[in-house]
């Protein structure tokens, strides 16, 4: 199966093919056992449901978001998997690079502030940002801070994957960060 072979952009008109699709991504990218749980099914829902509103306001016929998702849920719940099909399903020219923040902190801790200036750099790139939050650390609370700041500068597409909630990135970001991610985010949960 060819996964980076794009669907035909009625896909997400048809609510059990998309889900198939979903399904055969994630078998062809995971394993022939991966299944779409009824919470990867949810989110996956609540992200065609954002293409569908998306391609009707702005009079579009192609699979892109305009607002970033902020994928939260616990650890294991399939955010990661989510992104990847999502990655998959989008336009070649929609999609997006999955980095960690575990990678980013140690890059910053190795170049500095000049490492997270390079991500930013290329007006092409589009980035997912998995493991937000995944340390408890004022390190890495503070390179969250920059990424969420480099984000609401930028006029490309960002994605977030974290165990936080919004009311934990308000109680450990602070309220300004909580808002900027409310507002230039499509909030879905695992």
């Amino acid at each position: 199966m060819d996964t980076n072979k794009k669907e035909p952009r009625d896909l997400v008109y048809n609510k059990i093919q998309y889900l198939k699709r979903c399904q055969e991504i994630g078998r062809f990218v995971y394993e022939d056992t991966f299944r779409i749980n009824g919470l990867l099914i949810n989110a996956l829902l609540q992200i065609r449901d954002a293409f569908l509103y998306n391609q009707t306001i702005n009079n579009i016929n192609v699979l892109e978001l305009k607002e970033g998702l902020f994928v939260n849920g616990r650890s294991n719940s399939g955010k990661t998997a989510l992104m990847v099909i999502l990655k998959s399903i989008l336009d070649t020219s929609k999609s997006f690079k999955i980095i960690s923040c575990l990678e980013i902190e140690h890059q910053f801790k190795k170049y500095g502030k000049a490492y997270l200036e390079n991500l930013f750099d290329d007006r092409n790139t589009s980035w997912c940002f998995d493991d937000f939050g995944k340390r408890s650390t004022a390190s890495h609370y503070s390179i969250l801070r920059i990424l969420i700041e480099k984000i609401f500068e930028s006029k490309n597409t960002y994605h977030i994957i974290s165990d936080f909630t919004l009311e934990q990135i308000h109680s450990k970001l602070g309220m300004v960060y909580y808002n900027k991610i409310k507002s230039k985010f499509i909030t879905i949960k695992t």
